[in-house]
């Protein structure tokens, strides 16, 4: 009989073949905007495990700031380049980064945007662990949606009937149902499965990933 939501997490973490092929895991990440429980991911191909450069800058303000440089191939006039930088007090090391890693281009009197921000994940399933409290499970899960391809909220075996009569809500809103028991896991919903969007929280959850991994 388990008596703790972190009791389950080990059993998530034996059974995750059910839920795909991962090479990474982690618990408790952070998107700034939830923490889930445990999240199993990959990473593209071309993405390093551990970035060879460390951003002057956290991940989810690199994106706000290519945001506000406009799309990919406009042209940045110095004087909006250094607007966009003045809050910065680092503005040196950021204008440097942007350069070397290729995400906008210096002209002759002027800079182009060359690329956006690419969060790394290839693949990844987030999940909430509830004992029974499928209500809240099903809110947290739901905000993971803004980083996973799959957000799923796993419950225990004695409650999870509950969960069941209601599962209309899971399917509005692409959220997965899965059943622990004391030794494995049944997925009893599967959600459609969903694009990595390109945000602030998929990039702070990135980064926060890689930190720990």
């Amino acid at each position: 009989m388990l008596t703790y939501e972190s009791q389950m997490l080990p059993i998530l973490s034996a059974n995750k073949d059910k839920l795909g092929t991962f090479e990474f895991e982690t618990q408790e990440l952070s998107s700034g905007y939830g923490i889930a429980d445990v999240v199993f991911y990959n990473l593209k191909p071309d993405t390093s495990k551990v970035s060879q450069r460390t951003p002057p800058i956290k991940s989810a303000d690199i994106i706000r700031l290519l945001n506000d440089l406009g799309g990919a191939e406009e042209v940045i006039s110095i004087t909006m380049l250094k607007q966009r930088l003045a809050g910065f007090s680092n503005r040196n090391e950021v204008l440097t980064y942007l350069l070397e890693d290729g995400f906008i281009q210096q002209l002759e009197d002027s800079y182009r945007k060359v690329k956006d921000y690419e969060v790394g994940f290839g693949e990844v399933v987030a999940i909430e662990a509830k004992l029974k409290d499928w209500r809240r499970g099903l809110y947290q899960a739901y905000r993971y949606r803004d980083y996973a391809n799959q957000s799923y909220l796993a419950l225990y075996s004695p409650y999870i009937h509950r969960a069941r009569k209601f599962i209309g809500e899971f399917e509005k809103y692409n959220v997965g149902l899965i059943e622990v028991t004391d030794t494995g896991l049944e997925i009893i919903s599967e959600p459609k499965r969903e694009e990595i969007r390109p945000n602030i929280f998929s990039a702070t959850a990135f980064e926060n990933a890689i930190l720990v991994s």
